[in-house]
Formats: C-alpha cells, structure tokens, sequence
C-alpha cells in the first residue's frame, strides 16, 4: 500500500525578529518596509511516522545564517534565527510575531528540523541534539521518534515562499507473526516484543543533515499491539523507530514473550539499519522444546511503500531456558554472555539479597565492615558508599557473600578456580583486553591511554570497579584502574583469603591473587552446567 503525501502549504508569517534587529528598531519600523519570510513544507516520500503529514501540535526548529560560499563556516557565523520554534496550528507553522528577513544584503541560509528541542546547537558546533526515545508505545513518543530535517541555501529575500522539503533520518522496524505448531491466530496476538541492544541516543548534524549515535546499546519498549490482518493473512501491528546504526553478527537483538514463552531474534550476519528504510522481522512461533537459537534476517524495502511486506518465513523455535537475559532477586537484569563453552553475565553483579529473598547486610562504616573478618557476615556496599555508581560499576561483595552458595540468580553461581582458569585458557594471550571495555580505563597516576583500553570481544564489558580495603584498611581505592572479581574458592595457601581474578589497565592479561575475605570486590556469575 503506498500513500500519498499532501503537501503543506504554509504562507505563514512565522516567529521572531531577525538577531541583526533590536526590538526598538523592529517598533519603529513598519510592516512594508520588510520582506517577510514565507514557508512552504512537505515531507519527502513516506516519512511521518503517522502515514501523514505534520500533525496538529508538532513542533518544528529553524536556524538561518547569513550565506557564505562555505557552509560550515557560515554556521559558525552569527545566528540570524536560532533554534526558532514553530507549531503547527491549523496546518501551518505559527508563532507570537512576523518573521522577516535580516537587514544585510546577503543571502540567507536555512536550516529546520523535527522534532523541536529547546536545547540549542553550541556556538561553534553543528550538532543538534535529538532525546531518544526508549519507551514508544504512546503515540507522542512513537510520533517524535520519527526525526527530520530539511535545508535551503542561498534564499534571495523575498516574500515568494521557500520551499523545505523534509527528509527523514531514521530506520523503522516491523514485525509480522505467524502461529506456528502449538498456538493460535488469537493466542499470538498477545505476543509482546522488547527491542534489544539498540543505540537510541543520537544527535543531529545540521552540516551533513545525517544523525549519529552516540549511545551504549539500550532496551526500546515499541509501538502497536499485534492484531490479525484479514487482507494480508498476518499478525502485525508493532513497530518502532530507531537510528541508522550497525548491528553485528550475533546480537541478540529482540525478544518476543508470549505467556511463559520467550522467543530470542539473533542477527546471523552484520546489518546496517539505514534511514529511510522498513525492516520487517517476518517470525513464526512454535512451542518447541529445546529448541536452539535461530537466526532472522528481515526483509528490508524503502518507507514508501508503507503496507506489509512480505519476506521469508523465519522460524524461531522457543530457546526455552536458553535466553539472552536473566533477572535477580531485586528485579535487576542481565545480559548472558557466551564465552567458549561457558555463559557469564555482562556485567558485575548488583543484587542487595540472596536469591531466596534473604537480605544481605550493607555496611557503610569501614569498621563495620572490618568487623566480617571475625564474624563472617556477608555484606555488601556501593564504591565509596555512593548509590550513583552501582549501574556502572555494580556493587562490591565481601568473600563471605560470594562464598554464601546463592548469591547470584537461580541456575546461576559464583565461578570457581577452575571455571577462572578455563575462562583463562580460553581467551589465551591478551586475555585481559578481550575481556575489557573499549574505555574508561586509567592508570595509577589518573592518566589514560589507548593501549590500556579493551576490545570487549565477547560483550564481557569489564568496567574497572575498584574495591574496598578490609582489615582496617583505608577503605575504597583503584577505581578506574583495577577490575577484581571473587572466586568462590578460598585461596588454597592461606585460609584467611579467598581468591581473587583482575584486570589492571596496564595489564593485557588475566592475574589472580589472594585478598582477605573482608576484602569488598566484584562478582561476576556464571551459569551452571
């Protein structure tokens, strides 16, 4: 199904005095003595998230800049309009005042963008910055993911309307479901679906009229509910909007539940989501048991046509236990990691109980927390006894509370000595950079490096935490620098220690030591057999 886009007609007199005009000069100046700026807009083929036009209540930016034979330099240049809203209202743009060219003689350049953010572009950059939108299931927030832009250079004054054709700058995804062994047209349309891994954060260049993420990969809860299609024989109704963006080989990029079910979507083979582009994930789902991952590729088609799309049927068998995710006791979640033959969670551990509900005792006074040395408590605490870094760095677990059997979540436990060492074995030479985030490493001296950050190979994502001192020590010390994990195993040399595996900035590989069970470090689970 295609649609056609009307085209607004806007022969509005818009916004605000030009920059070069004070307001007592705009006062003692009448109306014909200038020229006012007249608009016209229309969206480039099937742009609008909504299949129309502008709506009632959009809010559209514009910027001008006088002209220069060089564009960049003329948007360093001073702003003639900057960041100037405009509503539609009644199909037009509109704003308090008139809106008239600037009073040098030189052509004027125009930039407008959708949607409008009151945060303006920094003097000296050409990067407008565009709010992501993680949760799309109201329709504003699914509406306002839809982003654009649209440009005229070089306008001679004059009240003859400029013509802004919008273009669009992001990607949309489909889904369309099929019931497969085991369920029913009725019983999928409860399906709900949950994005995963996607780059969300973006901002936009007004130079290259292109946007850029600039996010860690993040959840997006998508628009619609799955309904039958009478004309087309499909399940469909969810879609969501995203930023052109990569996506590599093997990520695990959505999940559909469906009651106690949950199917995973791993991409088998790079795809680079690009703007102007429907990605449609035709999925059938079969109540299968052990059922392996399988791989989706969609079909890809341009937005104009606007309809369903019709691809091969990717069958997903249901991967029962085997998922992309898993949850503590408190509710935080997970990504699984695979690493040869062994699944890790993707980042350190932040649960406040046992996987049983029990509560683990946190203590902020250092002597408190020496005290476990003699009563062997387990206790927990954030760096620094600051609650702010616990999403980044995780929370720091004495060796009583790793060593305590239930910890991590159920089917998942504190590794051994010897699942350290096959990890180890594993990875082989610079094991340690494979294993450490692409930044935010430093050295001793609060210098940082290239040669000291990671490659993050398998999604480990090892984040330097730091630790906490026992023993009457002097507390917190190396975040930034050192990344350590407990062991569950006591050091086999002395029994007043447990043992202890870390990455140092400077170091490519992984070391172990023994640290007294007092000591406050990481955790990282590993699944059971």
């Amino acid at each position: 199904m295609t649609y056609n886009r009307p085209i607004i007609a806007i022969t509005t007199v818009c916004a605000i005095a030009a920059v070069s005009c004070s307001k007592s000069e705009m006062e003692n100046q009448t109306a014909g003595s200038l020229i006012p700026v007249n608009i016209t807009a229309s969206i480039e083929t099937q742009t609008r998230a909504s299949g129309t036009s502008f709506d009632e209540g959009d809010m559209i930016g514009m910027y001008a800049f006088r002209h220069l034979d060089d564009e960049e330099e003329a948007m360093m240049g001073v702003r003639q309009f900057d960041n100037t809203p405009l509503t539609i209202s009644g199909g037009v743009p509109k704003t308090d005042a008139p809106l008239y060219f600037p009073k040098y003689e030189e052509n004027t350049d125009f930039y407008m963008y959708y949607p409008y953010n009151d945060t303006p572009v920094e003097q000296g950059s050409t990067y407008q910055w565009m709010p992501a939108y993680e949760d799309q299931s109201s329709d504003a927030a699914f509406l306002a993911s839809d982003k654009m832009v649209a440009k005229v250079l070089d306008v001679k004054k004059s009240p003859a309307p400029i013509h802004f054709q919008f273009k669009r700058l992001m990607s949309k995804i489909e889904f369309e479901l099929t019931a497969g062994e085991g369920y029913t047209d009725e019983s999928v349309e409860k399906a709900e679906v949950l994005l995963k891994n996607i780059k969300n954060s973006c901002a936009l260049n007004l130079l290259t009229m292109e946007m850029e993420s600039v996010s860690t990969p993040v959840d997006i809860i998508p628009h619609g509910t799955f309904s039958y299609d009478y004309w087309t024989w499909t399940i469909s109704g969810v879609e969501a909007i995203i930023p052109p963006q990569k996506m590599e080989a093997g990520t695990n990029m959505f999940f559909i539940s469906l009651g106690d079910k949950k199917f995973r979507g791993t991409i088998p083979e790079d795809i680079v989501f690009e703007a102007g582009k429907t990605y449609t994930f035709t999925v059938t789902l079969n109540r299968a048991i052990n059922g392996d991952e399988v791989s989706v590729m969609p079909e890809i088609n341009d937005w104009t046509d606007g309809g369903t799309l019709t691809g091969d049927v990717i069958e997903i068998e249901d991967p029962d236990d085997d998922i992309s995710y898993v949850t503590d006791y408190d509710g935080n979640e997970y990504n699984i990691v695979t690493i040869g033959t062994q699944k890790w969670l993707g980042s350190n551990l932040r649960t406040t109980r046992f996987n049983d509900g029990t509560a683990i005792s946190n203590f902020t006074d250092q002597a408190d927390w020496d005290a476990c040395e003699s009563s062997e408590e387990p206790a927990w605490c954030y760096y620094n006894n600051d609650p702010a870094k616990e999403e980044k760095y995780g929370i720091l677990y004495n060796w009583f509370a790793a060593a305590h059997g239930n910890i991590c979540p159920e089917g998942w436990h504190v590794p051994t000595r010897e699942e350290w060492n096959i990890l180890v074995q594993f990875l082989g030479e610079n094991g340690g950079t494979k294993l450490k985030a692409t930044s935010g490493w430093y050295d001793i001296d609060g210098f940082t490096y290239p040669s000291y950050q990671g490659t993050d190979d398998y999604g480990f994502t090892a984040i330097p935490c730091g630790n906490r001192n026992g023993g009457n020590g002097e507390g917190f010390e190396r975040i930034d620098q050192y990344c350590e994990w407990w062991s569950q195993d006591q050091d086999p040399t002395y029994s007043y220690s447990g043992t202890v595996y870390y990455l140092y900035s400077k170091y490519t590989d992984v070391k172990n030591i023994a640290h007294w069970k007092e000591f406050g470090h990481a955790i990282r689970c590993i699944k059971d057999n």
